[in-house]
């Protein structure tokens, strides 16, 4: 019988009344029944296992999901009349009849909504986790983004969040296809805005990478337990089974991922030594035998930490290019070299899964053990021998480390998203004709790679610190070209030392001036940009460039000077120069120790504590004191910290380099270079800006030609200053 408005159709009563089937009596029977179903189910509907009357006018849906969009506000279409079927396919559960239902805009289409279709109250529970989370993350004090995508993701409402059980990339792909923003647990993976959706849960510190999850079994919220050395991913589902928080936003903003799986040879061979080292310490910890085990700053085996995080997809590892360094293979996948592996990496077996055939085709056997750097553990082409790093302690492996003729193995682990890092770029100088070139062209090399962030001339002019701590009161001629910073010069009680005034100038800079940026990159004005400085830097984990000296004999001069000046309070000092790129908030900490250690190792220049000669003299020793009291000065200020660098490749130095490397950000032109004509251009003249030879030379290295070609540029662009070129100084 097809039914329209509750009443049976004559037209199919009058078929079934000729076929003899039913007679009229039944069939008005029948009718009575109907009628008084859509009757009661019009007035009445079931509730928690009673009955509740209604109202004609609440007009409530009999659909259970139809109904239960009205009841959380979900706006309901359906025909202008219910129609029960005379037969509904077996996929499919018939609806009740319901009482009619008013009809909807013209312009609006019916929805026809599945039995199998998801709960629309999860829709509705999306909507408010979203609100709810952008409220939260709005209330967090001094809110910083990962980057510009982020922040436009922020302001124009183009995040989402879901929970669910599972992964976050499923959650999100369930979501209309949705994927995972990793960069967005930056602020999810946080016990205050956590709490706001799973308002229920104590908050746990946990260390897997599913979280923040909700355990409802236990009433918890995890969270992370150290977001930097466990970062929560995508692909991890909610720990114990848990609900997750997911960050999802559309496909076409999809997150870079790496562009290749890693080393399979060497993850496994990784995972088993791990294995096996794992379950050896645990062993020996049980017998009381902890003096051999390696623990982490939280007490952990490192071997069980770097096993679970081979297990939970935390680390993958690749082979760098040729002269590459690991900063720059991991950077590639879209991920972050973490120097911790180095160690476990420098095994001859783990060598050989990398690199299994010499270039004759043969099969490595052995690795060779005699040599030491920051480059290794690796693959020597010019020597074609797996090298080990043999003092890995004292001159340690890391990511910053490259060599012209080595491969490279890079643990390369999950890049935790950061806030967005400023930078700001300062160099020391007087005023003076020497340095009004090489300041000019500084902020034109500055502008010309697109450094981010500003650029600042730490001008040292005018005054007498600490004597009379008030700088020149308008600068110089260059104020309006260059930003410019003034402060006083150093009153050269002690000698007439111009280095004084690096550490003096940036820490009146610091202490007089807001300086909003998070990073500072410390430069000579002898230093060009040719690339961008992007390192993410943290605090307490400054970078910086190898110097012409080291640590690592116990008797060396430099080993002198350092414990001399640092009695009973430094343990570690990094052989390093600048260029230096460091945390604000350390390097507010360290100038004023750089500047007293400045003056501590320069007085001693005469009197009493006179330096032994071997300290000033070439014959001894690369760097004299005399000339390098101020870089000493810094590596014990820092020692004294207890403030360790990671040593990287930051600069190329024109005629000791060769060989152009891609990424590294300054040319530091401190020496004399030579074109393949056999002439000459240094620095140290007045008019060196101006005067330098070009064109240049066929056959010059390539390392010289940028940086007479980086001249040649600037000076196109900027040209001499009316001082100059008038002779006015």
């Amino acid at each position: 019988i097809t039914m329209r408005s509750g009443k049976p159709s004559s037209k199919g009563r009058q078929r079934r009344s000729r076929s003899g089937g039913i007679s009229y009596t039944r069939i008005l029977f029948y009718a009575a029944l109907i009628g008084i179903g859509s009757f009661i189910s019009f007035y009445v509907q079931s509730s928690g296992g009673g009955v509740k009357l209604l109202s004609k006018d609440s007009q409530a849906p009999a659909n259970p999901i139809a109904r239960r969009q009205a009841d959380i506000g979900v706006a309901v279409e359906a025909p202008a009349a219910a129609v029960a079927p005379a037969a509904a396919p077996p996929s499919v559960a018939p609806p009740a009849v319901a009482a009619p239902i008013p009809d909807p805009p013209k312009q609006q289409a019916a929805v026809v909504i599945p039995a199998k279709a998801p709960e629309p109250r999860k829709e509705a529970v999306s909507s408010d986790v979203t609100m709810q989370t952008l409220a939260a993350i709005q209330a967090i004090k001094d809110l910083k983004f990962y980057d510009e995508m982020q922040k436009q993701e922020y302001e124009n409402h183009m995040i989402e969040f879901h929970t669910g059980s599972g992964t976050c990339d499923a959650i999100c792909a369930a979501q209309s296809g949705r994927v995972c923003a990793r960069d967005w647990f930056l602020h999810l993976d946080r016990c205050d805005i956590a709490q706001t959706i799973f308002p229920n849960g104590r908050c746990v510190e946990d260390a897997s990478p599913g979280v923040p999850t909700f355990l409802e079994s236990l009433n918890e919220v995890l969270v992370g337990k150290d977001g930097k050395s466990y970062p929560p991913t995508c692909s991890a589902p909610g720990q114990g089974g848990g609900l997750r928080l997911c960050p999802c936003v559309a496909s076409d903003r999809a997150r870079p991922g790496s562009t290749q799986p890693g080393v399979k040879a060497v993850r496994e061979v990784v995972e088993r030594l791990l294995t096996e080292r794992d379950a050896h310490e645990r062993l020996e910890a049980s017998r009381g035998a902890h003096d051999s085990i390696e623990v982490d700053e939280d007490g952990a085996h490192v071997s069980s930490v770097q096993l679970s995080d081979i297990k939970a997809g935390r680390v993958e590892f690749y082979k760098g290019e040729l002269g590459e360094t690991c900063h720059a293979a991991c950077k590639v996948q879209h991920m972050k070299c973490n120097e911790k592996w180095f160690k476990t990496l420098n095994q001859c077996e783990v060598m050989m899964a990398a690199f299994p055939q010499a270039k004759d085709g043969s099969y490595f056997k052995s690795c060779g053990s005699q040599f030491y750097g920051h480059d290794l553990p690796g693959y020597q082409t010019q020597m074609d021998t797996l090298l080990l790093n043999n003092d890995i302690d004292n001159f340690p492996s890391n990511c910053g480390g490259r060599g012209d003729s080595t491969l490279r193995v890079c643990p390369c682990v999950y890049k935790y998203p950061h806030a967005l890092i400023t930078y700001h770029s300062v160099f020391n100088v007087q005023s003076k004709q020497y340095f009004e070139w090489q300041s000019r062209y500084s902020v034109f090399w500055h502008k010309q790679i697109g450094q981010p962030g500003p650029i600042t001339r730490l001008l040292s002019m005018g005054g007498a610190w600490p004597t009379n701590p008030s700088p020149h009161p308008v600068g110089d001629h260059l104020m309006a070209e260059v930003p410019t910073h003034i402060a006083p010069q150093y009153d050269y009680s002690i000698d007439n030392y111009v280095a004084y005034n690096k550490p003096l100038s940036i820490t009146h800079w610091l202490q007089t001036t807001k300086v909003e940026e998070d990073v500072i990159i410390i430069m000579d004005p002898d230093c060009a940009y040719i690339n961008k400085v992007d390192y993410q830097v943290e605090e307490g984990l400054p970078v910086a460039t190898s110097g012409y000296y080291s640590f690592k004999d116990p008797n060396s001069i430099e080993m002198q000077i350092a414990k001399h000046y640092c009695k009973g309070v430094c343990e570690h000092y990094d052989p390093i120069a600048v260029p230096i790129v460091i945390h604000r908030k350390d390097l507010e900490k360290l100038a004023p120790l750089w500047l007293k250690y400045t003056e501590d190792i320069r007085r001693d220049r005469e009197g009493p504590n006179k330096w032994p000669i071997e300290w000033n003299d070439n014959k001894y020793v690369v760097n004299r004191i005399e000339w390098v009291a101020e870089m000493f000065g810094y590596v014990i200020a820092a020692a004294h910290l207890d403030l360790r660098h990671e040593i990287v490749d930051l600069q190329l130095v024109p005629s000791v380099h060769k060989r152009l490397t891609p990424s590294v950000p300054f040319l530091h032109f401190h020496v004399r270079v030579e074109t393949a004509d056999h002439k000459f251009w240094n620095k140290g003249d007045d008019h060196a800006g101006q005067r330098f030879p070009w064109p240049v030379a066929e056959g010059t290295d390539p390392v010289t030609l940028r940086l007479l070609t980086a001249l040649h540029e600037a000076y196109e662009a900027v040209g001499e200053t009316e001082r100059t070129k008038n002779n006015l100084w």
